[in-house]
């Protein structure tokens, strides 16, 4: 499905969608292309330590980690136990990337995780949770 931003309809293909991530990251316009067409980890051959630093370091200076959709009343409208919920996010890694890229949002830790993971398989590293 294409992603809903309030007054537009986007549909974005995963090398759009990695460089709005590594834009919401903090990497300039023609950075983010540069890791992306030289495909990060990809193009090193092995994990380039200061690459996979320099993400993490990023990821967690400006995605935050949020947890009130876990509370009543607070986006949980759902019967389904939080083992559910969270089986169930396992399908919907997309709209994850995309909430967290595009929008100006975080997550709890299994959203942040997924997300992560996401980018860095599509940076071309072997990523396990």
């Amino acid at each position: 499905p294409p992603l809903s931003i309030p007054g537009f309809l986007v549909m974005l293909s995963d090398a759009a969608l990695t460089v709005a991530y590594l834009r919401r990251l903090g990497f300039g316009e023609s950075e983010a292309a540069d890791v992306v067409n030289g495909q990060g980890f990809k193009a090193a051959g092995s994990v380039p330590v200061t690459l996979l630093s320099d993400l993490v370091r990023r990821h967690l200076l400006r995605v935050p980690f949020t947890n009130l959709e876990q509370h009543p009343g607070r986006g949980r409208a759902s019967s389904a136990t939080p083992l559910e919920e969270r089986l169930e996010r396992l399908s919907e890694v997309r709209r994850i990337v995309e909430r967290i890229a595009v929008g100006a949002h975080g997550g709890f830790c299994f959203d942040l995780n997924i997300a992560f993971a996401w980018l860095l398989r599509q940076l071309g590293a072997t990523v396990r949770l």
